[in-house]
């Protein structure tokens, strides 16, 4: 019984960074934020798609490091991609969609049967 527990813990702490970076992202999206928000989202989804990135790398996975890893430069806080706010929510909402998919990805190679 305590592995259940243990298991459905796991599940949540592996899934959060994605969620998290994609609800951030699709807010940014469909609102109007002050200047603050948008930093706050290149942090997080930053730092989200790092964690990511090592994690599939040691699950030996092969294009995904390479993406989200590209996707931590691109919303990096540090040295910021300037451009217009009309070409950051097609960006923002392609960055959401590539998460999205992540999650699909990694929920089917974590619970495939066999």
């Amino acid at each position: 019984m305590k592995e259940n527990g243990t298991r459905k813990y796991k599940w949540v702490v592996d899934k959060l960074p994605a969620v998290i970076s994609s609800t951030f992202l699709l807010a940014a999206v469909f609102g109007r934020w002050p200047y603050g928000f948008y930093t706050f989202v290149r942090l997080i989804v930053c730092g989200c798609a790092v964690y990511l990135a090592v994690r599939t790398k040691t699950v030996r996975s092969t294009a995904w490091p390479w993406i989200l890893g590209g996707m931590a430069v691109l919303f990096n806080p540090i040295v910021p991609m300037r451009m217009h706010r009309s070409d950051w929510r097609i960006i923002d909402l392609i960055a959401a969609a590539v998460l999205f998919a992540f999650l699909v990805w990694d929920c089917r190679r974590t619970y495939s049967p066999g």
